[in-house]
């Protein structure tokens, strides 16, 4: 079971507001989260907690004495990575790499490829609105989640790929759909089939 620590996502006079009761909130959120019992935990309990990465090994160890596992963005590499914790890279493949060298457990999830709340085509006019910018079908398919860089060893904590759509400006489940199809079944044939098997055409 995987528990999501996110990063603190606000400005500094808040987090100083804040940072002296976030370790006892922490802790004791995470002791109500853990003491679920196992019929929950097993359906995906997912903990996301405001953290700055200052107290993100901290809650990670925790987690970690009670049997379970952290994962979370590749932000969470900037306060160092407690045992057993898995890194979501997101922005890029830098934090992914960074991690498996670190023979952490990395899911490939790059916004260049993986973001499936980009828009499908630079004909905006004629696209429903999308937070930004371009991911066409062909660079979907083009991806290669091993990166070059890592030997054989640092390679197998490559667990797998995810892509992201965040539907902040996706108010349909129709408009959801365009967005994901066809990229999703592209991103099948990336996670499934070795690169030599993959045929564009």
């Amino acid at each position: 079971m995987y528990y999501n620590l996110l990063p603190l996502r606000v400005g500094i006079n808040v987090y100083v507001h804040v940072e002296e009761m976030l370790g006892v909130v922490v802790t004791q959120v995470i002791v109500e989260m853990s003491e679920l019992n196992e019929t929950t935990c097993e359906v995906g309990v997912v903990l996301q907690l405001g953290l700055a990465p200052l107290h993100l090994t901290h809650a990670s160890n925790y987690l970690k004495s009670l049997g379970r596992n952290t994962i979370g963005w590749d932000e969470i590499l900037e306060g160092g990575l407690a045992e057993g914790a898995t890194v979501m890279s997101w922005r890029g493949e830098t934090g992914g790499i960074a991690a498996a060298k670190q023979h952490h457990d990395v899911v490939m999830t790059p916004n260049s490829y993986l973001y499936f709340d980009y828009y499908q085509s630079l004909d905006k006019a004629n696209e429903p609105e999308a937070i930004g910018g371009y991911l066409p079908l062909e660079r979907v398919y083009s991806y290669e989640p091993m990166p070059k860089e890592l030997t054989a060893d640092e390679a197998r904590h490559i667990i797998g790929v995810q892509a992201n759509i965040w539907t902040e400006y996706m108010p349909t489940f129709k408009q959801m759909q365009y967005m994901a199809l066809p990229r999703m079944a592209a991103l099948s044939e990336v996670q499934w089939c070795q690169p030599g098997v993959k045929d564009w055409v």
